[in-house]
């Protein structure tokens, strides 16, 4: 639900497009802080697996994972 009214809050103000849609602004602001912060930690264990694969390219997943565990927390 929130995810759609992204797509719009370049045309509308935020408080019209809440209140369209029957949300609170406060809760349009925590859902796009969580996302930001899922996305800057994807971008994160992508690069850390990216370069685990060019130094090791035969690794597999698992043991990819538990290589990388510590390092992602």
């Amino acid at each position: 639900m929130i995810t759609e009214l992204g797509k719009y809050t370049g045309l509308y103000r935020v408080e019209t497009i809440c209140f369209v849609h029957g949300i609170s602004r406060q809760s349009y602001y925590q859902w796009k802080k969580r996302e930001i912060k899922e996305n800057y930690q994807e971008e994160i264990v992508l690069q850390l697996v990216s370069e685990k694969r060019k130094r090791q390219t035969k690794v597999g997943v698992k043991k990819l994972y538990k290589m990388s565990c510590p390092e992602i927390g």
